[in-house]
């Protein structure tokens, strides 16, 4: 008996561990109840709140008050997107090439990029680039030598001294408007006026520049002048073209040529032959002695020719320097010239020449 009497409380504890169990069912009951009741509230809220979330998206769009911002922002991220799938790619791509072995990296690199940084920066690939193109001594292959002769610029052995007066240069190849200015320190505006120069760029080897003295400045009332000395060379020019274009050589029928009139104060020394034919008609104050006016004249586009002509510049070998005479008048064969220094120095006269004369050089329209 004693026995059963130990054994006897046992159905007592399951009865009460069943109602506690029971117990706690109820409880799990209520809150999964509470928690249906509360997921059912939230399912009824759903379409207040997808209708207030459609007609924020409706007025956006319509009133399109924040749309540039959706629009930036929006941008924004595919751009930010890109770019970082594009750093991932490119890290991994570095990845696969750094564990490749050094051989395969030097083929890879260069069907990629001859300058690939990784390449430069691997001593040992670099190591065995350069041996792959090296013989077994270690020297470098398809190397070869170029010879390059070197001509020096023909230079003056002595310049011309131009501290205290005008001398003349004989231009070289090589040669600038600019580089002989500082060669002479003389400004490019002072050679160019000095010597009836337009374009700076315009000097040839073998042509005679005057350079002025050191510190020879033109001012730009001299420069002005001349423009207009220019301007009016150029009228005179045209005018000389369309007459002489109409005259006749095969008669050699006397012609006039309307020309610009010259003036006392022409640029040359009085009492020279110059002088006076610069007074008769214009002549720029840049053509030199007698002798050179020909090819002075034809430089400046002068027309230049053997006919005389009334109004034309005879040109004749008779002195060293040459000699100028104004045509007044042509008769058949005969031409009558006014002139300053053929008797005297200074001294005005006419004469007829004829038209065949030997010493006649040529004729200036």
């Amino acid at each position: 008996m004693a026995l059963l009497q130990d054994v006897d409380p046992l159905p007592f504890k399951r009865k009460e561990e069943t109602k506690q169990s029971n117990t706690a069912l109820k409880r799990n009951y209520l809150k999964i109840k509470d928690n249906i009741f509360l997921a059912t509230e939230k399912i009824k809220e759903i379409p207040s709140a997808l209708n207030i979330f459609l007609n924020s998206v409706k007025r956006f769009f319509t009133e399109g008050k924040y749309l540039a911002h959706f629009v930036v922002v929006f941008l924004a991220i595919i751009v930010a997107a890109t770019n970082l799938t594009q750093k991932i790619a490119a890290a991994h791509n570095t990845i696969e090439f750094v564990n490749i072995n050094p051989e395969d990296r030097i083929a890879v690199s260069q069907s990629v990029d001859r300058y690939t940084i990784l390449i430069s920066n691997d001593s040992t690939a670099t190591s065995k680039a350069i041996l792959a193109s090296a013989t077994a001594d270690g020297f470098i292959n398809n190397i070869g030598t170029v010879s390059t002769n070197v001509t020096n610029r023909e230079e003056p052995s002595v310049l011309p001294s131009n501290e205290t007066k005008t001398v003349q240069y004989t231009v070289l190849d090589g040669d600038t408007l600019s580089g002989l200015g500082m060669k002479f320190d003389v400004k490019i505006a002072s050679l160019k006026y000095v010597n009836n120069i337009d374009n700076e760029n315009s000097i040839t080897p073998g042509q005679q520049l005057k350079i002025p003295p050191k510190g020879y400045e033109v001012s730009s009332a001299q420069i002005a002048q001349k423009e207009k000395t220019r301007k009016l060379a150029q009228a005179t020019r045209n005018t000389v073209t369309r007459s002489t274009s109409t005259a006749s050589r095969a008669t050699g029928s006397a012609q006039s040529i309307k020309a610009s009139t010259g003036s006392r104060a022409n640029g040359y020394p009085y009492g020279w032959c110059t002088y006076y034919v610069a007074t008769r008609r214009y002549v720029p104050s840049s053509w030199g002695n007698a002798r050179n006016w020909l090819s002075s004249a034809k430089r400046a586009g002068y027309a230049t020719g053997s006919q005389p002509i009334a109004g034309a510049i005879m040109v004749t070998s008779e002195s060293g320097y040459g000699h100028v005479a104004y045509v007044e008048s042509v008769d058949d064969n005969s031409i009558t010239v006014a002139e300053m220094n053929y008797e005297g120095w200074g001294v005005t006269s006419r004469r007829t020449i004829s038209a065949y004369a030997g010493v006649i050089r040529g004729f200036v329209y």
